[in-house]
């Protein structure tokens, strides 16, 4: 049995690097337009957009400068993303639920999770990870935004609408950052 770790780099020229360099700047211009009115409160620019530009920041850096270092080093990047994601689950005004929360921290825990041991080549396969980000995409397109867009949801303000894309835009730049991955022989 081969018990050697899986090696994986970033091509930092593919077409998938850049759809994720792309994605990660959008990210933060909704991160940026969707703090409208919330300049005052510290706590809430601190968790939500400095956590969230600088991710996408740290991302961009390693992917355009340091891609052929080790990927566990685009664990630092994704941890602050979550960590401003479970932020923003606690400063939601709309408590859905101590079930939901404890889901969605599971959950969180286990993309942490999932990154690090891809990243390090634990996990052997990419595919894991793509389908962890890949399916919580689905589920808000397809659960949350879509019904909204048609009319069967109550529907959300400008605000929002930035703070969910900033959210899809991460979800998708994490996608191509996946898909940017290539297996080291």
């Amino acid at each position: 049995m081969n018990t050697a770790l899986t090696r994986f780099s970033i091509d930092q020229h593919s077409p998938f690097a850049l759809l994720c360099i792309g994605f990660l700047v959008l990210s933060s211009v909704f991160v940026i337009l969707g703090t409208k009115g919330k300049w005052q409160d510290l706590r809430y620019v601190i968790t939500q957009v400095v956590l969230m530009v600088l991710s996408a920041l740290l991302l961009i850096v390693y992917i355009l400068f340091f891609s052929k270092q080790p990927l566990w080093l685009s664990s630092i990047p994704f941890f602050l993303a979550l960590v401003s994601l479970m932020f923003k689950l606690f400063l939601n005004p709309r408590f859905q639920g101590a079930l939901h929360h404890v889901l969605t921290i599971l959950l969180y825990s286990a993309l942490l999770a999932a990154w690090i041991l891809t990243m390090t080549g634990v996990i052997r396969t990419k595919w894991i990870l793509f389908g962890l980000i890949a399916l919580p995409l689905l589920i808000h397109i397809f659960g949350e935004d879509l019904p909204i867009l048609i009319g069967k949801a109550d529907p959300i303000s400008y605000v929002r609408w930035m703070q969910e894309g900033a959210l899809l835009s991460m979800m998708l730049s994490m996608l191509f950052f996946i898909l940017s991955m290539k297996q080291n022989s």
